[in-house]
């Protein structure tokens, strides 16, 4: 997923924005889905891409932070959903060189939160 975002520690990056990447994987149960075929036994993507969406909206220092966010949003609105991975990339950022990007990875399962 790709997005423009005000994510950044100096003001300049929270005023300006940045592009952003955002790649997500997830696992839960999906003997439901499997055997009903219908959207509303699964995990719906376009509802999970709405979620990222919002929560890419939302400010913040640092992508920790937002891809933490993410993931509490996910398991919070999904209670099949056991782990999530989530690696949040800013693109181009503003540190001096040719950087394609910098960015973390968090993994989590339900355990946890």
């Amino acid at each position: 997923m790709r997005f423009y975002a005000s994510h950044g520690c100096y003001a300049v990056e929270q005023r300006v924005g940045g592009r952003f990447e955002v790649d997500l994987s997830y696992t839960y149960d999906v003997s439901a889905v499997l055997n009903s075929d219908m959207v509303e036994d699964a995990v719906n993507y376009l509802d999970v891409y709405a979620l990222v969406a919002a929560q890419m909206s939302v400010t913040s220092r640092t992508v920790e932070h937002v891809a933490k966010r993410i993931m509490s949003v996910l398991f919070d609105t999904y209670g099949v959903i056991t782990s999530i991975e989530i690696v949040l990339r800013k693109i181009t950022p503003p540190l001096g060189g040719d950087i394609a990007s910098v960015g973390v990875t968090l993994s989590a399962s339900r355990k946890f939160f």
